[in-house]
């Protein structure tokens, strides 16, 4: 994978929303990413994230994988 920024998802004040203030920055880790001399901007986002899916996918993200879990302490047996 070599040198990466890595993103625990992106959420935007929702009182905030559609100011491209999510789109910004974005923008900006990818030029960080590249001056660092970082290989990939690494990314993990809920499922349920349609509109956050557009906005990576528009800008040229690709999804490369499905991360699962399993809730063990709340399992009915």
């Amino acid at each position: 994978m070599g040198k990466a920024i890595y993103l625990d998802d992106l959420i935007t004040d929702p009182s905030k929303k559609r100011h491209g203030y999510a789109g910004a920055l974005l923008d900006w880790l990818e030029n960080e990413g590249k001056l660092n001399n970082c290989d990939t901007l690494q990314l993990d986002s809920g499922h349920q994230r349609n509109d956050a899916h557009r906005l990576y996918l528009k800008k040229g993200w690709t999804i490369t994988c499905h991360h699962f879990s399993k809730d063990l302490k709340n399992e009915v047996n």
